[in-house]
C-alpha cells in the first residue's frame, strides 16, 4: 500500500502538470487582449505580490543562503520566468492553444537530454525506455496535430524555443540549496525575472493596443495563481523528492490534460491516433516511474543474478 507520504511528489507532478495545461488555453484567451511580453509580466508580477505576504517575515535570515546561491538563481529566473511564458505567449499569437501544448510534449526528452549535458546525468533502462515509449506517443500527437493544421506554424520555434528554456530551469532547480526557503526563493526568482521583461512591456504599451478586460483580470488571475504559484510550487517539491528527469516526464501529461481542457473549453475534438498517443504517453509515464525490477518482471524478466 502506498502511503500519502510517498505519493504525495507524483501528485504534485500531476497538479502542477493539469494547472500548466491550463497555461495554453487561458493564455491563448488572454492574447486577444493583451501583447505577449505585458501578459507574461502582468502574470509573474501578480504572483510576486501575492506571494510577498508569506515571505516578508523573516526575509533578512531567508536571503542569506539564497544570496549564496545567486547564480543558479540568475539562471532561474533569466530561463523560467523571463523567457518561457513569454516565449509561449509570442507563439501563441501565431499557432493554436492545441498545437502548442503539441510541441510542450517534446519537453521531457529535454529534461533529460539537458540533465545529461549539464550534470552527465543518466536514467535507468526502464527510465529510458518510458522515454521512448512517451517520445513516440509525442510524435504520433505532433504528425496528427500537423495533418489537421497543414504544416508547422509560424509560432512553433518559438514554443520550441520555451521548451528548452524550462528544461533548463528544471535542471538547475536541483542545484539550490537544502536549506533555501521555497516560498523565498521563488519569489526572488519571481522579482529577478521580472526585471528584464519591464523595458520590453513599455514598449508594447507605447506601440500596441492593451485591453484592460474582464476577460483580460480573469485570465492574468488564473495564470498568476494556478500556473504561477500553486504549479511552481508542487513542481519544486517533485523535482526535490523524484529528481528532474523523474519530474520533468510529468510534463509528458500537460498535452493531455490540454487536450482534455480543449475539448472541454473549446469544443474541440480528439481522433483516434491522438486517443492511442494519450494511452502512450500515460503508458512511457508509469513505466519511467515505477522501480526498474518491477517493470523487467512486467516483460519475465528476472532481476539481478
Amino acid at each position: 500500500m502506498v502511503s500519502f507520504t510517498q505519493a504525495r511528489p507524483y501528485l504534485a507532478g500531476l497538479c502542477a502538470a493539469l494547472l500548466w495545461a491550463g497555461n495554453f488555453v487561458v493564455g491563448k484567451y488572454a492574447r486577444i487582449d493583451l501583447p505577449p511580453v505585458t501578459l507574461a509580466l502582468f502574470r509573474w508580477l501578480m504572483a510576486f505580490l501575492l506571494l510577498t505576504p508569506f515571505v516578508l517575515p523573516g526575509l533578512v535570515n531567508k536571503l542569506a543562503p539564497i544570496w549564496r546561491a545567486k547564480g543558479t538563481v540568475v539562471v532561474l529566473a533569466f530561463s523560467g520566468i523571463t523567457l518561457t511564458n513569454t516565449l509561449v505567449y509570442v507563439g501563441l499569437g501565431m499557432t493554436s492553444a492545441n498545437h502548442a501544448v503539441l510541441i510542450n510534449a517534446a519537453m521531457p526528452a529535454c529534461v533529460v537530454l539537458v540533465a545529461f549535458l549539464a550534470n552527465g546525468a543518466r536514467m535507468a533502462p526502464a527510465g529510458l525506455f518510458g522515454i521512448l515509449l512517451s517520445g513516440g506517443g509525442v510524435l504520433a500527437m505532433v504528425l496528427a496535430g500537423h495533418g489537421e493544421m497543414g504544416g508547422l506554424a509560424a509560432g512553433d520555434a518559438w514554443v520550441l524555443l520555451a521548451v528548452g528554456c524550462w528544461a533548463v530551469y528544471t535542471v538547475w532547480q536541483q542545484r539550490l540549496p537544502a536549506d533555501v526557503d521555497r516560498y523565498a526563493v521563488l519569489w526572488v526568482v519571481m522579482g529577478c525575472g521580472c526585471l528584464p521583461l519591464l523595458p520590453f512591456a513599455i514598449h508594447e504599451w507605447l506601440n500596441q493596443p492593451v485591453t484592460l478586460s474582464v476577460r483580460a483580470v480573469l485570465s492574468v488571475s488564473y495564470l498568476a495563481i494556478g500556473p504561477s504559484l500553486l504549479a511552481m510550487l508542487a513542481y519544486d517539491h517533485t523535482i526535490r523528492r523524484l529528481g528532474a528527469a523523474r519530474a520533468g516526464m510529468f510534463l509528458n501529461l500537460i498535452p493531455v490534460f490540454g487536450t482534455v481542457l480543449s475539448m472541454a473549453l473549446l469544443g474541440e475534438s480528439v481522433g483516434l491516433p491522438q486517443a492511442m498517443a494519450l494511452v502512450a504517453i500515460a503508458l512511457g509515464l508509469v513505466v519511467a516511474n515505477v522501480p526498474e525490477g518491477r517493470v523487467l518482471r512486467w516483460f519475465g524478466v528476472r532481476a539481478g543474478v
